[in-house]
């Protein structure tokens, strides 16, 4: 741990120091939490997305073969659904011989093996293709006459698929012999066969851009590091997939041949690109990021020495050394116009006041010789102040000793029940007496508190509003609709009456204002429950206040013309022009009158103006507010500006 002595004996850690190791601590901490992030969540998705492509490629390998099957079924049909044949099987004529089951025949359309059967099962021709002889070989092989390949009973059907022989895996077809328009009787059965030898794998995995090889699905014909693969597909009977180290993945698969039985073994390669590139990906973003924060360090770094650190030791040096050798007339003059700056300035204004107590210290032994003299300035005072007490006291004995004793000694007298007539009429009589004493002491006391009551009022609601609003200013961007919304909202709603909310469509249509959200919509909550005050006292059963918008071109800013209208009782047209002063109010008893007044001058900071028009039922009010906010300091959305 990197650290420093003083003077005192205290050593402590370099803030620079501190500074570097937290961000080099965050740095590290964020590359390797984005690590484990993109290893625990993204990387699993690239294994997937590879796991995806690994079965799509098994798909693909067998629909390839799928593919082979159907087209030599479709063949055999062609040849199988034919006048000629139909005839040959009868006739056995050599000129179908000569003419069709030739060579060419089998190179051209990829044939192995050609088999034609009568009814009763017998072979009428048989012959495979050498492939490296090039020449027909005539077939000696047999099929077992209860195999369904031979037993077709339906003009329509068709059996295809796998079948193992001694040569290796074939592709068979085999349909019933009719004529041209495939109708019957039928008359034997059409075999034909396709080697599916290396060569032709090799083929069909060029056609899928699959590379993916078979075996017969015994144990003894698969190699020995398969034999377990086959073992688990015969006991799943579903394909699977299996890493083959880092480059590839092998996806797995069973063939049935045509009796429903495991004939094949399939194994299609994928190279693991998905994997890797994402893996690579994860490592650049990681490297990135170590990388980037190397450099926001180094460059922090820099700037933490040059702004902060070295101004920070500069200043604690010069506090230690003034606290070493206790020397008050040292300054450290750092002109700097921040935090830091004024932090120096305020040790030296600190050190200046220091200096100058210690002077005022020395005076005070020489001063403390006249301090007698200021004690009897105190007495004069005191002598001055005690009429002042003593008339204070005389004023509470009197009020005291005044009508309020008799008033109660009268009222304990009448509250006997055996009170003379004559004595309970002259007690009455002294009690009215005594009660004419008090209005003038109570109304004169009244209108003294109420002038003070209402100046402190008026005291603390300018304020508290002054303080309020003088501070800070929040400029937020809304639209109208909003705003009012808000401000029904946050309206108490006075009495048990209904009231209906109508808004205009237009509101709806204006643009977004940029300005104070939260005042305008304490003007418009004021004016609303104004509005609401307005409606009970009209005893109206269902009161509607009604929000109308026009837009209006201003000489130096765009303003929407906001008006809020009740069918209450309306305003007095000649106080129109008042209502919107202090101490002006319409309500009962006068009370309050600081609402619209308030709402005014909060109206002319915002650079906009409410005024107030009568109607026959009701009142409207007026608001003319800027769609952008005028302030020394700027408009920001939804910053706030100081």
């Amino acid at each position: 741990m990197r650290t420093n002595r003083r003077g005192n004996g205290v050593s402590y850690m370099n803030i620079r120091f501190k500074i570097v190791l937290i961000i080099f601590l965050v740095i590290s901490s964020f590359t390797g939490l984005d690590f484990l992030f993109q290893k625990t969540i993204i990387y699993p998705s690239f294994l997937q997305l590879e796991e995806q492509e690994g079965q799509r490629n098994i798909k693909r390998s067998l629909d390839a073969i799928k593919r082979e099957v159907h087209h030599l079924d479709l063949l055999t049909f062609d040849w199988s659904a034919w006048d000629d044949t139909y005839t040959f099987i009868i006739d056995r004529n050599s000129e179908y011989v000569e003419s069709n089951l030739v060579t060419s025949t089998f190179t051209g359309s990829n044939l192995d093996l050609i088999l034609f059967f009568n009814q009763n099962k017998e072979l009428v021709w048989g012959h495979r293709f050498d492939s490296k002889k090039e020449e027909l070989i005539k077939w000696t092989g047999r099929i077992d006459q209860d195999i369904p390949l031979l037993n077709h009973k339906d003009p329509k059907q068709s059996i295809s698929g796998i079948m193992m022989t001694k040569r290796g895996p074939y592709i068979i077809a085999s349909r019933p012999i009719l004529t041209s328009d495939a109708k019957g009787p039928i008359h034997g059965s059409l075999i034909m066969g396709r080697h599916l030898d290396e060569k032709a794998l090799n083929t069909l995995a060029e056609q899928t851009s699959v590379p993916f090889k078979v075996w017969p699905a015994k144990k003894s014909e698969v190699p020995k590091n398969e034999q377990r693969q086959l073992q688990k597909l015969i006991s799943m009977k579903s394909s699977f997939l299996q890493q083959s180290g880092d480059d590839l993945l092998y996806g797995y698969a069973l063939i049935m041949d045509i009796h429903g039985k495991p004939a094949l073994m399939l194994r299609a390669e994928t190279k693991r690109d998905i994997s890797a590139h994402g893996l690579k990906a994860m490592e650049m973003a990681t490297l990135s990021i170590l990388i980037s924060g190397l450099i926001v360090l180094l460059v922090l770094l820099f700037l933490l020495k040059l702004i902060i650190a070295d101004p920070i030791t500069k200043l604690a040096d010069h506090v230690t050394d003034i606290g070493n050798d206790a020397d008050l007339s040292k300054r450290i003059l750092m002109e700097r116009s921040d935090e830091i700056g004024t932090l120096a300035q305020a040790f030296d204004a600190l050190l200046e006041q220091i200096s100058e107590s210690r002077k005022r210290l020395l005076e005070q032994s020489y001063q403390s010789g006249i301090a007698e003299l200021a004690s009897g300035t105190l007495h004069n005072v005191r002598n001055a102040l005690v009429p002042v007490v003593s008339e204070t006291q005389m004023l509470i004995t009197e009020l005291r000793k005044g009508p309020l004793n008799d008033y109660k000694k009268v009222e304990e007298a009448l509250a006997i029940e055996l009170v003379e007539p004559k004595r309970r009429q002259d007690l009455e009589r002294f009690r009215g007496m005594v009660l004419d004493q008090f209005p003038p002491l109570v109304e004169s006391s009244l209108q003294r508190l109420e002038l003070v009551s209402k100046s402190m009022s008026h005291v603390e609601t300018v304020l508290t509003v002054d303080k309020h609003f003088s501070t800070t200013v929040l400029l937020e961007k809304f639209t109208l609709v909003e705003l009012i919304n808000d401000a029904c909202s946050l309206a108490i709603k006075n009495g048990d009456f209904e009231v209906n909310y109508i808004v205009d469509k237009g509101i709806s249509e204006v643009d977004p204002i940029n300005g104070q959200r939260i005042v305008l919509m304490q003007i418009l909550a004021n004016l609303i429950q104004n509005g609401q005050e307005s409606i009970k006292n009209s005893n109206s059963a269902v009161g509607e206040i009604h929000f109308k918008v026009s837009s209006k071109e201003g000489d130096a800013q765009k303003e929407v013309h906001l008006t809020v209208c009740d069918n209450g009782v309306g305003l007095d047209s000649g106080c129109l022009e008042d209502i919107f002063n202090r101490d002006t109010t319409t309500k009962a008893g006068g009370l309050s009158g600081t609402g619209l007044h308030w709402c005014a001058n909060m109206m002319n900071s915002m650079g906009g103006r409410i005024w107030a028009e009568s109607q026959q039922m009701g009142a409207c009010i007026h608001l003319l507010i800027p769609i952008t906010c005028e302030s020394n300091h700027g408009v920001l959305n939804g910053a706030r500006v100081e």
